[in-house]
């Protein structure tokens, strides 16, 4: 066999053990299923395994923070962000179903602000306890995706999360459109596991 032969060789297996050991290590991880299958998969894909958080501790927001910052949520609707409407549900209930056993949805004209302030169709805030979605799902979305789009900060700051700045998700419209492709067949569970992203983000952050 001749040298370039032996050195092609030689560089694909050291390409084939390198992806066996990156997948070897993701299996591993004590994370769960959204971040450990889908957000983490992207990052680790995009080759910023360790590095995508610049080396700094992150930081996350829950609804009540936003709720509380509202202007600088945008005007946008929970359908185009999300490229879905979201459920139907008090934050105490269950995904909740219409007499023809289709489930029943809040209005594809509610924005974000109208998610996070519980508003009715009059936009009087707190009337509407129904758009919060099954525990809470609809609001800790839309929290998710405001830390994504204002996440590319110095490390210290009220939100350190800069996932959304090509590492590996390009926008904050793109990392959207991803977790609601990975939580919303099943809002309850998802629900809790953000819930505890935005509590506890270091134990998702380490690869």
């Amino acid at each position: 066999m001749d040298k370039s032969k032996i050195n092609e060789t030689t560089q694909s297996r050291r390409r084939f053990v390198k992806r066996t050991a990156v997948g070897a290590a993701f299996v591993s991880l004590p994370v769960k299923s959204v971040w450990a299958n889908g957000i983490t998969n992207s990052i680790v894909a995009s080759g910023h395994g360790s590095d995508w958080a610049n080396g700094g501790t992150l930081r996350l927001q829950g609804p009540d923070y936003w709720a509380s910052n509202i202007t600088l949520v945008p005007s946008e609707r929970f359908v185009d962000v999300f490229g879905e409407t979201g459920y139907n549900s008090r934050a105490n209930q269950g995904i909740r179903y219409k007499e023809d056993r289709s489930v029943k949805k809040i209005g594809a004209s509610r924005t974000l602000a109208d998610v996070l302030l519980l508003k009715n169709n009059k936009k009087t805030a707190g009337n509407a306890p129904w758009v919060a979605g099954p525990s809470d799902y609809n609001r800790l979305m839309v929290a998710m995706y405001l830390n994504a789009k204002y996440g590319n900060t110095p490390v210290g700051s009220d939100v350190h999360y800069p996932v959304a700045n090509g590492r590996p998700f390009n926008d904050e419209y793109e990392y959207a459109l991803k977790l609601a492709e990975l939580t919303f067949a099943d809002p309850v569970n998802s629900a809790t596991e953000l819930a505890g992203i935005i509590a506890n983000p270091s134990n998702y952050q380490s690869l």
